[in-house]
């Protein structure tokens, strides 16, 4: 028996590893344009996840290089934060915990999630715009509290949304709550949900755009 042949063709050959992606040289990097962040706590949470995701985790930029892009998404107090920072590598994890330290701040993110709903003035008068603009208000600023592991879509939000509602809304809201089918399992009264009051302003804001075009 000859020794070697293993019987299989190609035995013994392995293809070849992927390259790695090359890392850029220089300081010609691809321009990519980034949010711009001027010490708003309630813009930082989506400017870091950004940055974090479309220049930090990529392995083609240097630490260099990183930092450059950090400082020129930066107006106000967190550019004048980095500004004695020289464009050394070194100097961008220290520039990245300079800023989560300033700006990972979750209470004043909490209050103004709040602010802006409680904040909201009780409509007036049928208005597709504005019952489209308190829809807006409240889902963009539970979907913020959600984020941040505080959520706020419970009863006390279905209360104060209902506070905002103009009379008529208001009235076919209470008519809808009262209408709802007990429970079942224990008979009380179902408390309704931040989902159905959230459905019932997007159709009642959708009844009016319907009534104002056929006018």
């Amino acid at each position: 028996m000859g020794g070697g042949y293993s019987g299989f063709p190609g035995a013994g050959v392995f293809p070849a590893a992927p390259a790695p992606y090359p890392k850029y040289s220089g300081v010609k990097t691809p321009e990519i344009k980034l949010p711009e962040i001027s010490g708003d706590t309630l813009a930082w949470p989506s400017f870091i996840d950004r940055f974090l995701c479309l220049i930090d985790k990529d392995i083609r930029f240097s630490e260099v290089h990183k930092l450059e892009y950090l400082k020129s998404s930066l107006k106000g107090e967190p550019a004048r934060m980095l500004q004695n920072l020289q464009s050394i590598s070194t100097n961008y994890p220290i520039a990245l915990a300079m800023l989560k330290r300033r700006y990972e701040d979750e209470w004043p993110l909490i209050a103004k999630h709040l602010e802006a709903m409680f904040g909201f003035k009780q409509i007036l008068g049928k208005s597709s715009k504005e019952l489209r603009r308190l829809h807006e208000v409240f889902c963009l600023n539970t979907g913020g509290l959600e984020v941040l592991g505080y959520p706020f879509d419970t009863w006390v939000c279905v209360f104060l949304l209902s506070s905002k509602l103009d009379q008529e809304s208001g009235e076919m809201w209470e008519k809808l709550v009262v209408e709802l089918p007990r429970e079942h399992s224990t008979g009380k009264i179902t408390i309704p949900s931040f989902e159905l009051m959230m459905g019932f302003i997007d159709q009642r804001a959708r009844t009016l755009e319907h009534s104002g075009a056929l006018k």
